[in-house]
């Protein structure tokens, strides 16, 4: 896996490990990076992680270890791993790891590429390691209808739909509303949109600006993630500033992150593309009606009375829909939200992983 973070992908991977602990298979993980969820509390039985950190001196070390060895010295690491241990099989979590598909080839050992992306991250993939990837997967499993779909346009027909999930009994709410709402500088009378994630083109991050202007005084709009110290960052902060716009960001702790959600009176998924937005489930567990613009599962996971998703990526359609959800012209049924992303809980959604596991 590349980080070992809290990405929505690498979330995944910890449900998948955690319920291998309850069973009689081994696990064993590599992160590149030694990120927060893996690096602290790993639940599988062996965790390893390249220590070396990206800088000038290490690029030199391994400038030089490739032209002796003819390969960098993490690819000897994951070679020496597998060789102490012997795995069955290899599963790849996301498409970002294209160097180990590639030295999973190499070493003749089979495995499984779990799909997270759509075409805009295809471009961050060597056109070398592309087409392999794919083609010699034992099995490619996808994250959403759409991911499958364009999967299979390519021609590879051996792929699996497991949707992505959420667990619900990690959702605890702790602090007061009310209060925290005061806290962050939001009025009473406000109605507070709300999303969450990377401060990014592909998050629409840069949209912002343009989004809070268009609706009325008492709409704010919140941003719940790390704050990206980007020039994007800084035109959104400037913009806001200089045109009074009613935008809070918080940088929230996994410790009180769902109390920050659950600040929000809407949830707007600003994303240009998202395979299935684990948040937008979170939110809707929490009851909170939804807009989204065509950018991917979204599609697939509302239905009528959860919110409702503009087609394509307009701006103005999308601050259209949440006036008439404020206004309450767009009827909203909570106990629809919460049973719908229900169906998408771990309890609901994680034997079917398995299975497809044992049928390799």
């Amino acid at each position: 896996t590349p980080f070992g973070g809290r990405t929505g992908s690498e979330m995944m991977l910890w449900y998948y490990l955690k319920f291998l602990e309850k069973t009689e298979h081994k696990s064993i993980v590599y992160s590149k990076r030694n990120g927060e969820l893996l690096g602290n509390q790993s639940p599988a039985d062996f965790t390893y992680s390249y220590k070396r950190e990206k800088n000038f001196l290490n690029s030199v070390y391994e400038g030089i270890y490739n032209k002796i060895y003819k390969q960098i010295p993490e690819i000897t690491e994951v070679i020496e791993i597998h060789r102490k241990h012997s795995p069955d099989f290899w599963y790849i979590n996301t498409i970002a790891m294209g160097d180990m598909c590639m030295l999973a080839i190499k070493l003749n050992v089979p495995y499984v590429l779990h799909v997270h992306e759509l075409p805009t991250v295809f471009e961050e993939v060597r056109s070398s390691e592309f087409h392999p990837m794919f083609a010699n997967a034992r099995t490619i499993i996808c994250c959403s209808l759409v991911v499958k779909k364009r999967i299979e346009s390519m021609g590879y027909t051996n792929t699996k739909l497991l949707h992505s999930f959420i667990d619900s009994s990690l959702i605890k709410l702790t602090a007061n509303r009310s209060e925290l709402r005061r806290s962050a500088g939001i009025p009473e009378n406000a109605f507070f949109w709300g999303m969450s994630g990377s401060m990014s083109l592909r998050k629409g991050y840069d949209m912002i600006p343009d989004i809070v202007s268009q609706m009325s005084p008492t709409s704010y709009f919140v941003w719940i993630g790390k704050q990206a110290d980007t020039g994007l960052w800084s035109y959104v902060k400037e913009v806001v500033k200089n045109k009074k716009l009613n935008f809070v960001h918080i940088a929230a702790k996994s410790s009180d992150y769902y109390d920050y959600l659950n600040l929000i009176d809407g949830f707007a998924l600003i994303s240009r593309e998202d395979p299935f937005p684990l948040v937008m489930l979170e939110a809707a567990y929490l009851q909170k009606p939804l807009v989204s613009f065509d950018s991917g599962g979204s599609l697939e996971f509302v239905q009528e009375n959860m919110g409702i998703v503009t087609k394509g990526i307009s701006v103005e359609a999308l601050t259209i829909s949440m006036k008439q959800i404020e206004s309450g012209e767009y009827t909203i049924s909570k106990e629809k939200l919460r049973s719908r992303a229900l169906e998408f809980d771990k309890e609901n959604q994680i034997q079917n992983w398995y299975e497809t596991l044992q049928q390799l």
